[in-house]
């Protein structure tokens, strides 16, 4: 067989992130109205492919107590917006002045 002795072993793996990447193209953003799932106060979920070196990513996976395995890692980042939080303004800065001390 011409095919490498690790294919069957992997061809689950690389299946499940083939289906996480295109998963995450499709969704690059969660929100309560697309996914009704999320928890009150939690506006959006927005996530971004972090690019890691093979070390890097090797090291991850050592960490966790596992062999390094085809993957994707993926930086989740939340937005909260609180509404009904300001308690006073403030007028915009429109001029700085500097004013030399000890001369």
């Amino acid at each position: 067989s011409s095919r490498p002795h690790y294919e069957p072993c992997f061809s689950g793996i690389t299946n499940t992130v083939a289906a996480t990447i295109e998963f995450f193209q499709t969704n690059g953003s969660l929100s309560a109205h697309n996914f009704p799932s999320i928890p009150d106060g939690l506006t959006a979920l927005k996530f971004h492919i972090v690019n890691s070196t093979y070390t890097e990513t090797h090291n991850l996976w050592s960490a966790m107590g596992a062999k390094y395995a085809p993957s994707i890692i993926y930086k989740a980042r939340h937005i909260t917006i609180q509404s009904g939080q300001t308690e006073t303004t403030a007028e915009w800065i429109s001029d700085i002045e500097l004013e030399a001390v000890g001369q």
